[in-house]
């Protein structure tokens, strides 16, 4: 019968570093003393351990040992009981482990001093007590993070128990290593340091991770790896140091507190962040689609976790085993690992339903609840990393990844890169389109804010109106705009129906011939449908479609309005009923930069191009028509919102 591990769990701090390099901001102080934000990172340490009831630690010290015990003597943190080991001489991580035997508890964390982070510490002893309860044999836990620089960190390599097999360091001789860098943090039962302690010299200076636990595998003894999306970085350098404290400065680091239900993003793989290539079944055929890899260091700098979320029926087929798509994925993370990115969990399906084909493998062929669009593993991730649905992100590039986000109520996106929607298996809207990763990713860390600034500014105007009417430049972010109102107002508690002037498109293509702006639209449809809601003619009832590429549509998505609902119609057309609705509405115009525009309307040229049937002076027909909204209905509008983004 084991003891369950708890917040009585000793915390040693190795604190015996000279911090040499950060000798120009601490000034001959120990490296554990030097200040972040003001405060001894050491002491950010103790504090936060301390927030989450633990309250036993061991400090280790060896250079200048004596200002670490006074600095805790004058400024003391209540309710916690210090007891410190002073080296001799300095022995390496292993050796200061092995000579503060005689203080050690049956268990004990390791942290080492420079390091700054947001660990849930009671997950990770409850994940180390269902070890422990059903191995007797397990000795010791490492946390394993991908970072954005595998190729010369030391890789933690671990079988499918998730036991710990070996620790490469760099430069790496073995491939196909999975992105899990050792984040030297660890839970260590004293029997295991008991048990190599003979292996090293009294008097050698050694390290836990490339010497002890070798040893300790070696000799037998379970050591298991810990996977996290949590944060801990080193701040072992004056420029991490300073990195580290704009972080925490901006608040980016609370999406990744304990206990806080984080925002995430997930990301299907093939046509989203590799090329969209049929089944890959050799990691030869792996290539990162153009900006991917920036898309997602954007995210990893904003403190987002990524996870993958991929359906792989090659593995039902028989086509690969899951080494081989082991394989694949270590090639992801190698290529984005060039790009300084990384993605902090892979999650796959490897079922197919359909039964009867040569080389299949039976077990997996299957009806589950994971494969997309099923939600399965969106929920799987969701146990095991805290997410909140409300707040996060979905990108796809198929209608059943925009699926399987709309099942949880997550924000979704769809991309035009690999199938862009055309799949059409499932009859259901994005929340947003965009062209590639990159752009989605822009939208989210970037724009997505800033739009809700600019919205929150005018809120006590949208709050006091039934009627919204958005209108604007033409393909100017008013689709984007008008969807961050209705999330804002939904959250707010209002109920919202947003309407797409497309509805009203009386051709499934524009043509630029058309001197008359909105010749293409049935004005007299749109003013019936607002007509019928002043009138109060409730329920109203209208059926949408939603343009993939030319000739592929997302068809009778339905919609009912009730008298509660507050609408939200945009488009180019609207901007035309301004005067109509001046007194039971409020109008929004959206405008740009001139310069803005013409730069904005040419990295899109090819795009628009596929919208419309005739291309002759498209940009300037677009330039035109511009100036006719701006002109003509400006003194019409409410609120201007001025787009830089």
């Amino acid at each position: 019968m084991h003891r369950n591990l708890d917040t009585n769990t000793q915390i040693v701090i190795l604190a015996g570093g000279k911090g040499t390099r950060l000798s120009a901001i601490n000034k001959g102080l120990p490296k554990s003393l030097t200040p972040l934000l003001e405060v001894p990172i050491i002491e950010h340490q103790i504090r936060f351990c301390r927030s989450q009831g633990f309250v036993n630690f061991l400090l280790i010290l060896a250079y200048e040992s004596q200002k670490i015990i006074e600095h805790f003597e004058s400024h003391p943190i209540e309710g916690i009981e210090i007891k410190y080991f002073k080296e001799t001489s300095p022995k390496g991580t292993g050796g200061a482990i092995c000579a503060s035997l005689s203080l050690l508890e049956k268990y004990f964390f390791v942290i080492y001093s420079d390091t700054y982070f947001t660990i849930n510490l009671s997950d990770y002893i409850q994940t180390f007590n269902s070890k422990l309860n059903d191995n007797t044999q397990i000795h010791g836990m490492i946390l394993v993070h991908p970072n954005n620089h595998p190729y010369d960190s030391d890789i933690v390599e671990l079988n499918s128990k998730d036991e710990l097999i070996a620790i490469h360091g760099y430069p790496h001789k073995k491939q196909n290593l999975r992105n899990l860098v050792n984040a030297a943090f660890y839970l260590i039962k004293k029997d295991l340091i008991i048990g190599i302690k003979d292996n090293f010299k009294e008097e050698s200076i050694f390290d836990i991770a490339k010497d002890i636990f070798p040893v300790a595998v070696k000799k037998g003894f379970k050591i298991f790896g810990y996977s996290s999306s949590e944060y801990i970085k080193d701040m072992g350098t004056p420029t991490r140091l300073e990195k580290l404290e704009k972080i925490i400065k901006k608040g980016k680091l609370r999406n990744l507190s304990p206990n806080i239900s984080r925002e995430v993003v997930f990301i299907d793989r093939d046509g989203c962040i590799n090329e969209e290539k049929g089944r890959i079944t050799d990691k030869k055929n792996l290539k990162l689609i153009d900006g991917a890899g920036e898309a997602i260091r954007n995210f990893n700098n904003s403190a987002l976790p990524v996870f993958c979320i991929t359906n792989q029926p090659v593995i039902a087929r028989g086509d690969i085993n899951h080494d081989e798509l082991n394989a694949i994925h270590s090639k992801l993370d190698f290529l984005l690992g060039k790009e300084k990115a990384f993605i902090d969990s892979i999650y796959y399906c490897p079922h197919h339903p359909d039964k009867g084909f040569k080389g299949e493998v039976l077990k997996y062929k299957i009806n589950c609840n994971c494969r997309k669009p099923e939600a399965g593993l969106l929920l799987l991730a969701a146990k095991e990393h805290n997410i909140n649905f409300g707040k996060s992100w979905l990108i796809g590039d198929m209608t059943t990844d925009i699926a399987a986000g709309k099942k949880l109520g997550l924000r979704t996106i769809l991309l035009k890169t690999g199938y862009g929607g055309t799949d059409l298996k499932e009859n259901v809207s994005p929340d947003y389109i965009f062209n590639d990763l990159k752009k989605a990713s822009e939208w989210i860390t970037i724009n997505h804010e800033k739009v809700r600034e600019s919205i929150i500014k005018n809120i006590a105007q949208l709050k006091e109106h039934k009627i919204i009417l958005v209108s604007g430049l033409n393909h100017n972010g008013k689709s984007n705009y008008s969807r961050v109102i209705k999330e804002i107002l939904e959250g707010m508690g209002y109920c919202c129906n947003l309407i797409n002037s497309y509805k009203w498109n009386n051709q499934k293509l524009c043509d630029s011939s058309n001197k008359n702006l909105f010749i293409d639209y049935d004005l007299k449809a749109i003013k019936l449908f607002i007509d019928n809601y002043i009138n109060n003619k409730f329920p109203i009832y209208y059926q949408d479609s939603l343009r993939i590429r030319k000739d592929k549509y997302i068809k009778n998505i339905n919609e009912t309005i009730f008298q509660n609902s507050i609408i939200i119609i945009e488009g180019p057309p609207i901007a035309k009923l301004f005067k109509t609705y001046q007194n039971c509405s409020l109008k929004i115009l959206l405008t740009k930069d001139i310069e803005k525009r013409k730069t904005s309307l040419r990295s899109q040229k090819e795009y628009l191009m596929s919208l419309y049937q005739q291309n002759v002076n498209l940009l300037k027909e677009i330039e035109i028509n511009d100036k006719i909204i701006s002109e003509k209905y400006l003194k019409y509008t409410d609120i201007e919102i001025k787009v830089d983004c």
